[in-house]
């Protein structure tokens, strides 16, 4: 966990993040327009 997240809270905010991200482009969102609502 120390590689990438500081803290239990970091790390689940990095996984909230990556699901948000990955459903975005389940649904068809590209990373440009992920990155403009703050996904990316």
């Amino acid at each position: 966990m120390a590689e990438h997240s500081a803290d239990l809270e970091a790390l689940r905010a990095r996984v909230r993040i990556t699901l948000v991200h990955e459903i975005g482009h389940y649904f068809g969102l590209d990373d440009a327009r992920l990155g403009e609502l703050g996904w990316a």
